[in-house]
C-alpha cells in the first residue's frame, strides 16, 4: 500500500499563459494575509528578499486569478532560479513553461 503524504497531494494552479501575468513591477505592495503571510505586511519590489519571498508564497499557494493579479512576468523570469519551491510545484510550471526550465 502506497503511503499518502501530504506534499504529494498539494495541487498547485498556474496561470494559462506567462503573458497573463500583469501584476506590479515596481513599488511597495500589500498582498492578502490569506495569500501572503510574511514577515512583514508589505513588499518592497525593490528588495530581492521581499520578491523571493513573495513570489514564493504567490507560486505556490496562489489561484490561477491570484497569481495573474500579483505576479509580474519580468519579475519572475529574473526571480524563478532562486526560488525556493516543491520539486512538483517547480516541475508543473517548468512543464507548462518551458522559458523557466532554461534558467
Amino acid at each position: 500500500m502506497e503511503k499518502l503524504v501530504y506534499a504529494n497531494a498539494i495541487e498547485y494552479e498556474i496561470p494559462a499563459s506567462l503573458s497573463d501575468l500583469a501584476g506590479p513591477d515596481s513599488g511597495v505592495i500589500d498582498l492578502p494575509r490569506t495569500l501572503y503571510w510574511g514577515p512583514e505586511e508589505t513588499v518592497d519590489l525593490g528588495d530581492s528578499v521581499d520578491v523571493q519571498r513573495m513570489y514564493q508564497a504567490v507560486v505556490r499557494t496562489g489561484t490561477a486569478a491570484e497569481q495573474t493579479e500579483w505576479l509580474n512576468r519580468d519579475i519572475l523570469i529574473a526571480a524563478w532560479p532562486n526560488l525556493v519551491l516543491p520539486t512538483r510545484c517547480i516541475d508543473l510550471w517548468e512543464s507548462s513553461f518551458p522559458e523557466l526550465a532554461k534558467l
